[in-house]
């Protein structure tokens, strides 16, 4: 026999068994899902399988309109012998459920699947009562879950649809949560509104002493011991094409105004002839790029960082001549001696330091050494020394614990 020809016959019925008569099976979910069906029926399953004509599933509990309510309108998906002693309601719909499943392996064409919610809501309320129940939505200030066990809610708000509970968004609800299938959480509650992002993007608010040694060619400047800075950052959220997270490196942005103070001395023929001051107030936009390091049984998260600053400094210059060079000076000469401006020009800093951070504070100390050059009156650069505190004035509490998904089947 022609063994190639027997590998091609034996290819060729695995090729038709496949695509003929084996079913495509898809990832189905493991938690329980709300079903609502063409023929307005609710059920509360959990799927088994599902291919492209069919989803296989064990039934927990249905919800029936007043229509289907008798065993001789039963869909045909319910099994007759399962119809026994349904719970009626006041709207005329009624329940049949199981413990803990009315019936397993139901086969149910995709064609009579109307939707199919997948998501969980989880809720914890302040008094401690945690709920979870498949996923309706929010509406009229409440989030809505299935709940099949109850009737309309009537006195609290009315339901979207028949067996919804409604959670309300108030003080009562510390939060809610809901969870979809891929395990990812969203926060409903509290809302997420521009205030509520801001708070997260951890804004912070910092105070700097920063003396400036002047040096290269504005070395005549004297030590400028008088230098604040005024810093506003936020946190950078984590971006998918950058390794911040996995390395603990965090990214942060902000824009900070100092202000600097120098006296100064004009020299002719190496005699100080005038008197001066020089004041320097830059507006920089920075970034900052921090490695975070969580030393064992350390109270306190150490950061090194790199941070560079980039903006505008407007500067003002005064000089006045000595009262006993007048008379030595033309007038020509003491005018280029006895001068005021104001200018504009552009300002770069960078600079390496430490943040530290204790863990139950809102707050952070900050130390770092580097350079500050700008362009303005006499171009240079100086050497610059920043110590102070910094305020996180937007920390959030905590997150809440977050809530097990309950999973009937393997995870």
């Amino acid at each position: 026999m022609d063994l190639s020809l027997y590998f091609r016959a034996l290819t060729a019925v695995f090729i038709f068994i496949f695509f003929a008569g084996v079913p495509l099976y898809a990832d189905v979910p493991k938690t329980d899902v709300v079903i609502e069906m063409a023929d307005g029926a609710l059920l509360n399953a959990e799927y088994i399988s599902e291919n492209i004509d069919t989803a296989t599933v064990d039934i927990r509990a249905v919800i029936l309109p007043e229509a289907l309510c008798s065993a001789a309108s039963l869909p045909e998906y319910l099994p007759k012998r399962q119809f026994k002693n349904p719970k009626k309601f006041s709207s005329g719909h009624c329940l049949l459920s199981g413990k803990p499943f009315l019936v397993r392996k139901v086969a149910i064409p995709n064609t009579q699947i109307a939707k199919r919610h997948d998501t969980t809501l989880l809720t914890l309320s302040a008094s401690g009562e945690n709920t979870q129940s498949p996923y309706f939505g929010v509406q009229n200030s409440y989030a809505w879950g299935y709940n099949f066990s109850i009737e309309q809610q009537a006195s609290v708000a009315p339901a979207p649809r028949f067996g919804i509970q409604g959670f309300p968004l108030n003080a009562t609800m510390e939060t809610i949560q809901t969870v979809d299938l891929n395990g990812k959480r969203e926060v409903i509650y509290p809302s997420q509104n521009i205030f509520a992002k801001w708070l997260y993007l951890d804004p912070r608010v910092a105070l700097y002493y920063t003396p400036l040694l002047p040096t290269g060619s504005i070395n005549q400047l004297n030590f400028g011991p008088l230098g604040f800075t005024l810093e506003n950052s936020v946190e950078i959220p984590d971006f998918s094409f950058l390794p911040l997270k996995k390395y603990s490196l965090r990214l942060r942005a902000g824009i900070n105004v100092g202000y600097h103070s120098f006296s100064q001395e004009v020299y002719q023929n190496n005699l100080a002839v005038a008197d001066g001051s020089i004041s320097l107030i830059p507006v920089l936009f920075q970034a900052t790029l921090l490695w975070d390091l969580k030393p064992k049984n350390f109270k306190m998260v150490v950061s090194p960082y790199l941070r560079i600053a980039d903006g505008i400094v407007f500067s003002s210059v005064k000089t006045q001549l000595k009262d006993e060079y007048i008379p030595l000076l033309t007038p020509a000469s003491s005018q280029d001696v006895s001068r005021s401006g104001s200018y504009i020009g552009n300002g770069f800093k960078a600079s390496l330091g430490i943040e530290l951070r204790p863990i139950s504070w809102p707050v952070a100390f900050i130390l770092d050494a580097g350079y500050f050059i700008h362009n303005q009156d006499q171009t240079g650069s100086f050497f610059l020394f920043n110590a102070g505190i910094s305020w996180y004035y937007g920390k959030v509490e905590p997150e809440t614990k977050p809530l097990p998904i309950r999973y009937i089947g393997g995870k």
